[in-house]
């Protein structure tokens, strides 16, 4: 492996290089406006382009950011917010209007904007929404340039984590006018407010943002360039990362995430991992038969062997799932003995369901289908999850890949019997994640499920005096659709992302969002440390023999030989200088 000159290697770092996962449907976000992404990816990128009026730091603390001060009036139903002066990348004031017309433009009827429910609580935004009133009756108005004035529908604790979602990020007029071109070009003129603005975009291949010298904090922004690689060769990557040809690996890396080698990423501190508030779950169809029979639910919850399915599949301390709240909003969190595989329990509650329905195993079987994502994380768990319920139940389970457009049609439409999903909050609030319960007919409740109970305590959580007494709401709640198992939860996500000893402050929020702005390069590392041999380089080097299949193995990589009748594609894949 050749590493590039020093000096090279110093003017490059004056960019951060990111390798950075794809969303799950094999493509990059289709948009920029940071109201119709919804996946980690994109999230990332979101909070390197935009600014909103408050923000999640990595701790989890609620902070000011686009909003200098804010005064809440009328019992909490009213909030005055007080802009910071701020410029988009134009160079052009962000205005409090920007705000108002941003908010007002996404509750237009025409308008696809696919959680317009996270606005429902400001006055008349669902009936605008609806097409009922016009957008102009909303409860958001822009006193003057600097001053934004918000009317709920009702006071809420959480209001201000609720506008720290990106649902909520101003957009600029160009972008309201429809002013873009497509973005099949690598050029696209996308004006924004945070602190880096888009260079170019060429989709499914790269991203390149610039600082934004325009913003309210420039001037303490260390990074003066951001570009993040969409790249999907696990033998490249491996290359690039221990040749520093990228700076950071922001994706969860099968090959290395499933090999001792961790343990020494771990040691020599370029892995870093945290917890994130997202949940893997098994959701089931409430609505139909067979899983209209809670027994049957908690039959199957109670039957997945959760501590055999970590030690396969995670290897970054991921913790069993009880309930679909994690850690981070529980910290009275312990594995329930509901979460626990159960086997005898399982069995006896498959056959009461069985009995009480008065259900033949033959039309069980036939109704019985786990859909899950398109991935290799999620075949496996489908996989190991089939393969338990069969060996318990004693019956045939069938399962099928889709894309996530495919699975949320058919969620949305309740024409599933089980599926798999991971599920993180829009905003930073335990209400984020259980929201989607509180309307049946909601089309994101895809359980078709709630109880009155369970609405009672979210509606409590909303008039909460307190952040800690709103959780403690949100907690409850937890504990009822715990017992009423509308959803099978089984571990709760941390993430994992290499790290080279030179980037120095890099954090990921409980959200998943990464502070670019806060991020810099240790010059004195660079100097002492330019280029020294990894100590990974023969072990992966072993490991990625092993992970080949045998017709790909004939690879000339760091002076190994592979046999593979596909030599000169590998190579020019991996080397792109052959």
């Amino acid at each position: 492996m050749e590493a590039p000159h020093f000096l090279e290697f110093v003017h490059r770092h004056e960019t951060l290089i990111i390798n950075i996962a794809r969303p799950n449907n094999g493509n990059n976000s289709p948009t920029m406006e940071p109201q119709r992404t919804s996946d980690l990816s994109a999230h990332i990128i979101n909070n390197a382009l935009y600014d909103c009026l408050t923000t999640c730091s990595s701790d989890g603390e609620l902070l000011l950011s686009q909003a200098q001060s804010f005064q809440i009036q009328k019992q909490g139903k009213v909030y005055l917010f007080t802009l910071r002066k701020n410029y988009w990348s134009d160079g052009t004031p962000v205005t409090a209007k920007d705000f108002e017309n941003t908010w007002k433009y996404l509750m237009r009827p025409e308008i696809e904007c696919p959680n317009p429910h996270l606005h429902y609580i400001i006055k008349n935004a669902r009936r605008a929404k609806a097409g009922k009133i016009s957008t102009d009756r909303i409860g958001v108005k822009a006193l003057d340039a600097s001053t934004l004035r918000v009317e709920l529908t009702k006071p809420i604790a959480y209001f201000l984590e609720l506008v720290s979602s990106f649902a909520f990020a101003p957009l600029h007029e160009s972008s309201i006018q429809g002013l873009y071109p497509s973005p099949k070009t690598t050029y696209y003129p996308l004006i924004s407010n945070g602190p880096f603005r888009l260079n170019h975009w060429t989709p499914s291949v790269e991203l390149v943002l610039d600082k934004n010298p325009h913003f309210y904090k420039a001037k303490e922004i260390a990074l003066n360039r951001i570009r993040l690689n969409y790249l999907v060769n696990d033998l490249r990557i491996v290359d690039d990362f221990l040749s520093r040809n990228i700076d950071l690996l922001v994706k969860n890396f099968p090959i290395l995430f499933k090999h001792k080698a961790i343990k020494h990423l771990i040691h020599h501190e370029e892995l870093a991992s945290g917890h994130l508030a997202r949940t893997c779950c098994c959701l089931f169809n409430c609505k139909q038969f067979p899983f209209n029979n809670k027994k049957l639910r908690k039959a199957f919850n109670n039957a997945i062997d959760r501590p055999k399915i970590l030690q396969r599949l995670t290897m970054m301390g991921e913790e069993a799932a009880s309930g679909l709240l994690p850690p981070f909003y529980r910290p009275d969190y312990t594995p329930s003995s509901f979460s626990k595989f159960d086997l005898l329990k399982a069995r006896a509650l498959f056959k009461e369901a069985l009995e009480e329905a008065e259900i033949p195993l033959e039309k069980l079987q036939k109704s019985l289908k786990l859909y899950y994502p398109h991935t290799e994380f999620y075949y496996n768990l489908a996989e190991d999850l089939v393969e338990g319920w069969q060996l318990i139940f004693d019956m045939k389970i069938t399962a099928e890949p889709l894309s996530l457009k495919e699975l949320g049609k058919k969620m949305t439409k309740r024409d599933y019997s089980m599926a798999l999903l991971s599920w993180t909050p829009y905003y930073n609030h335990p209400r984020s994640l259980l929201e989607r319960f509180l309307v049946k007919k909601n089309p994101k409740n895809y359980c078709h499920w709630n109880t009155k109970k369970f609405v009672q305590l979210l509606q409590q959580a909303d008039l909460a005096k307190s952040t800690e007494e709103s959780w403690e709401y949100c907690r409850q709640a937890d504990d009822i659709l715990i017992e009423e198992a509308p959803i099978a939860s089984i571990f709760y996500a941390r993430y994992g992302t290499l790290v080279q000893p030179y980037v120095k402050n890099f954090k990921i929020s409980p959200l998943g969002v990464v502070n670019f702005d806060e991020i810099f390069f240790d010059q004195t590392m660079l100097v002492k440390r330019p280029f020294p041999e990894h100590p990974l380089v023969e072990e992966l080097i072993q490991m990625l023999k092993q992970s080949i299949p045998d017709p790909l193995r004939k690879m000339n990589w760091y002076g190994v030989n592979f046999a593979s009748p596909y030599e000169d594609y590998l190579c020019s894949l991996h080397r792109p200088d052959l």
